[in-house]
């Protein structure tokens, strides 16, 4: 009985903390729509939308055909996959402040192009 409980216990934990990794996901991704629609150009929001379902795919395409993390137990996958995520959005911060891209400039000035892909 004891056991069962526990089980319970650690399996609302792990859809707890799903729950909390993909609503932050999705405040982000909101979060970007917003700032891109309202700074840039309005076609970014587009492309955030676009690379957010990419990674989606991309991710659980990772997952379906990886035979060395099919083995490792979903606790583990979890506190990886949310460590890295949080190290990412960092970066992605990081980026946007220091990189200097000017979308208005891609046509004129050949630098812009490959800070775009950063």
């Amino acid at each position: 009985m004891l056991r069962a409980v526990t089980d319970e216990f650690a399996r609302s934990r792990v859809v707890l903390a799903v729950l909390l990794v993909s609503l932050g996901v999705l405040v982000v991704e909101i979060a970007l729509t917003r700032v891109l629609s309202f700074t840039l150009w309005y076609h970014f929001t587009y492309v955030v939308l676009a690379v957010a379902l990419l990674g989606y795919g991309a991710s659980g395409a990772f997952l379906a055909s990886s035979k060395r993390l099919e083995s490792l137990p979903p606790r583990v996958l979890l506190h990886a996959s949310t460590l890295l995520a949080s190290a990412a959005g960092v970066l992605a911060l990081l980026a946007i402040r220091f990189l200097p891209f000017r979308p208005l400039e891609l046509a004129t000035d050949p630098l812009q192009l490959p800070l775009m892909a950063l």
